[in-house]
């Protein structure tokens, strides 16, 4: 009789020790499928299906631009054409899409990488004589990249509306410079938004305040050299919604 209740006494003894010991970490949870997410931001973001989806993550993997898709925007150029911006790893990119859902040109800090952005033209009025044919234009692949000449020294990459806003760079001394800060209305009309030259030390400054009204979301700031506007750095740029306080 002893001897069984000594062995259940060490069966309860086991019991309470396992019952107390750390427990076994769980089991790693699967790893996120970048690629599947990626797609489905481009697709929800771009109004496109899985597989145009799929190739324009290949197209931009292949110029170097990989990771997960993390901000997906549409915005239009100088020209009115519109184009969407997407933050894809740590970099950003511009991409103009085809109608059939494949990329027509795709650039990034105001170069070209790949294809060519549509050009706009506008048929002559009824009552204007035809206009003669621009000569053509002497695109050399041998010519010699841009010299970018812009450096970022800071910049608020989050504000809240009502707030205050600053960029500070360094470009080349006396060269002008222009800034445009988009908001989803557009961009900013803001006069201290206003093109500048460079100083002797090439630094340029702008600050200005935020709209109270500026709807919250991810932006981008542009700052882009007057006599090349190939010469182009681009910001990240979140407005967040006022303090309720």
């Amino acid at each position: 009789m002893k001897k069984i209740i000594s062995l259940l006494v060490s069966l309860l003894i086991l019991l309470l020790l396992s019952a107390c010991a750390p427990q076994s970490a769980p089991s790693d949870e699967p790893e996120v499928d970048v690629h599947a997410v990626s797609v489905e931001r481009l697709c929800e973001a771009m109004d496109m299906d899985e597989v145009h989806a799929a190739a324009l993550l290949d197209l931009l993997a292949q110029m170097e631009f990989a990771g997960e898709v993390l901000y997906v925007y549409s915005a239009t150029d100088d020209n009115d054409e519109a184009y969407f911006h997407i933050w894809i790893g740590e970099r950003t990119v511009d991409v103009y899409m085809k109608a059939d859902g494949t990329a027509a040109a795709v650039q990034s800090s105001g170069i070209l990488l790949y294809g060519k952005p549509p050009t706009p033209s506008e048929p002559p009025a009824k009552d204007d004589p035809p206009k003669q044919d621009d000569p053509p234009v002497d695109d050399d692949p041998e010519a010699p990249p841009v010299t970018l000449t812009l450096t970022l020294d800071s910049h608020t990459a989050s504000v809240q509306a009502g707030g205050k806003g600053r960029v500070s760079v360094f470009g080349q001394a006396g060269a002008e410079y222009k800034i445009k800060v988009y908001y989803a209305s557009g961009p900013s009309s803001a006069k201290a938004l206003s093109p500048q030259a460079a100083a002797e030390d090439g630094s340029l400054v702008w600050e200005w305040t935020v709209s109270s009204r500026a709807k919250a979301g991810v932006y981008k700031i542009e700052v882009i050299r007057v006599d090349d506007t190939r010469d182009m750095l681009t910001l990240p740029f979140e407005v967040t919604a006022p303090s309720e306080d």
